[in-house]
């Protein structure tokens, strides 16, 4: 590890681990990093949102992206491991690929899929992180959201135009699914199903896609009942904790 990510991991335990804020001088005496280094590395973590710095106080605290993070690690080996094989035979019955996104704060993450088994395929991204209100996995969940949610991932940057976006979300609250040619990539066709944990609140989204050659509009609705089956179960499983 180079001696500048060790530092700052340095400071992010530091403040990960203590049971209350720090200041910048707490932090030098602590790590032994000189206060314009310390400054710097922290000026960095905070942009990534893994801290942040009370306005009032000056002092820091662990951010929300940490906080995020940290949830997905916790969910993922239990809800990721047992979602697996119900994505496995999600694929054997479709034959395309099946991918499962967990919620990160305003982000979503592949964490787990089965890869179709087509020369040509959609390519599983495990560990791909981007903006819930791109691309059809992240909106399935986006659109279950409360409104201030909402607003804070436009915010946030990185959205088509909100008015189209806001109209594509009513469409997907009112289905409770989407099916999509293009969504993000020309060509892939995608039905995408959100799962619900406790208090209906969308903690990931599973979809299955392929080439519109074989996987369009009309192999998708025929396909929709039993990938809504899958996605109820999953959702079934997250709420009553058996996967939590």
């Amino acid at each position: 590890m180079s001696q500048v990510a060790a530092r700052a991991f340095d400071l992010l335990e530091q403040i990960a681990s203590s049971p209350e804020p720090l200041r910048l001088m707490d932090l030098v005496e602590r790590t032994g990093i000189d206060k314009s280094t310390a400054s710097r590395l922290l000026e960095f973590l905070e942009s990534r949102s893994l801290i942040r710095r009370d306005p009032r106080t000056k002092r820091y605290l662990v951010g929300h992206g940490l906080l995020s993070l940290s949830s997905v690690a916790l969910r993922s080996s239990d809800l990721a491991e047992f979602a697996t094989p119900h994505l496995a035979a999600l694929r054997d019955e479709t034959g395309e690929t099946v991918a499962f996104h967990l919620r990160a704060g305003n982000r979503r993450i592949c964490v787990a899929g089965a890869e179709s088994r087509h020369g040509i395929r959609r390519v599983l991204a495990l560990g791909e992180q981007l903006p819930l209100c791109v691309g059809p996995s992240g909106k399935v969940m986006l659109a279950f959201l409360s409104e201030a949610e909402i607003e804070s991932v436009i915010a946030e940057g990185g959205c088509e135009d909100p008015v189209k976006l806001h109209r594509e979300l009513a469409e997907i609250r009112e289905r409770g699914y989407i099916a999509v040619i293009g969504g993000r990539t020309p060509g892939l066709g995608a039905i995408c199903f959100p799962i619900f944990g406790a208090g209906g609140v969308p903690i990931a989204s599973m979809s299955v896609a392929g080439p519109e050659s074989r996987w369009g509009l009309e192999a998708m609705a025929a396909a929709e009942p039993r990938v809504r089956a899958v996605a109820e179960e999953l959702s079934a499983a997250a709420t009553s904790g058996v996967a939590s």
